[in-house]
């Protein structure tokens, strides 16, 4: 019996009949006040607060060669770095060095500790990259308070954009800096050893420079 493709609905060739989507209006929850404003940052402490911010997690990512050197095996950061710095997104980043850490042999040995080095790096980046891709509005002038909107699916940011204060993006800057001490202070004994190790070993040395 032949049938024809265009008698058959979406419906009948599917096990669950698809959701259909449609515009549906977003609440507006943004807390700039009526009045002049500007779209841009004119609160010189939020500013440097967030350019503290950004410098910070430059930081951290110039340290986390050593986790993927560490994960692959290896004890050479540098060319670690090569690899990282190809890879643009942080997202990206943290998927490659967990998949590492949970599918590779040669870590089935690896504390906890790298796990959780991972989630806080995820977590940190994510931070990051809302505030650094937001838009950014001051109510008034020098002084006055600044307000974000990290996402918005109606392009309306100014409706949905909320407060943020100095204290969170100096605890964001003090959350990077003690990341990037601990990504050192938990990598750097393990690729100490594989070097002393490698030097020991000719063949090792010549597949890990």
């Amino acid at each position: 019996m032949r049938v024809s493709l265009k008698s058959l609905s979406l419906g009948s060739v599917m096990n669950t009949p698809p959701t259909i989507k449609r515009f549906k209006q977003v609440p507006v929850t943004g807390e700039i006040p009526a009045g002049a404003g500007a779209f841009a940052i004119l609160n010189s402490k939020i500013a440097a607060e967030f350019g503290m911010m950004m410098a910070e997690f430059e930081h951290v990512e110039n340290a986390m060669p050593q986790m993927l050197a560490v994960l692959l095996g290896g004890y050479d950061a540098n060319t670690a770095g090569y690899v990282l710095r190809a890879i643009r997104n942080p997202k990206t980043k943290h998927d490659l060095l967990q998949h590492l850490l949970e599918k590779a042999p040669v870590n089935h040995a690896l504390p906890e500790t790298f796990d959780q080095i991972l989630v806080e790096y995820q977590r940190l980046a994510s931070q990051r990259n809302r505030l650094a891709h937001g838009k950014w509005f001051t109510s008034d002038n020098e002084g006055s308070p600044v307000f974000v909107s990290e996402s918005s699916v109606d392009g309306l940011d100014f409706l949905h954009a909320k407060e943020i204060k100095s204290e969170r993006l100096a605890k964001m800057a003090d959350e990077m800096r003690a990341l990037k001490v601990w990504v050192y202070t938990t990598t750097n004994e393990i690729l100490t050893e594989r070097q002393r190790t490698a030097k020991q070993n000719p063949r090792d040395q010549k597949a890990n420079p």
